[in-house]
């Protein structure tokens, strides 16, 4: 995933916060996350919004479990494993779209 946004970035200057999750093989949740961009302040858009809400990106990522658990009817992972797959993506066999050519240029 983290590959295919910066693919996005590069061909379209397009940037974004990308979360995903849902149910893997094993019937467990699993999540993940990845920012594209950097503001002014040297922030990708996560610690940006981290820091408008006061929280940390803990916080952000455990609301996004919580909403998980709920959409998916799984338990929520234990704490020492629940932010690890936000950051470490298992590899999978999804498709790789990247959007049309960009047409303005790349500031």
């Amino acid at each position: 995933m983290e590959a295919t946004a910066k693919s996005w970035e590069a061909q379209t200057g397009w940037i974004g916060y990308f979360i995903l999750g849902g149910v893997d093989a094993a019937g467990k949740l699993q999540a993940y996350a990845t920012n594209t961009g950097i503001d002014s302040t040297g922030a990708n858009f996560e610690e940006r919004l981290a820091r408008v809400l006061r929280w940390d990106k803990d916080d952000i990522r455990t609301k996004f479990w919580e909403y998980l658990a709920d959409v998916f009817k799984r338990p929520m992972p234990v704490a020492d494993d629940a932010m690890k797959p936000l950051t470490t993506f298992v590899r999978s066999h999804l498709p790789v779209v990247l959007p049309g050519k960009r047409t303005a240029p790349k500031p």
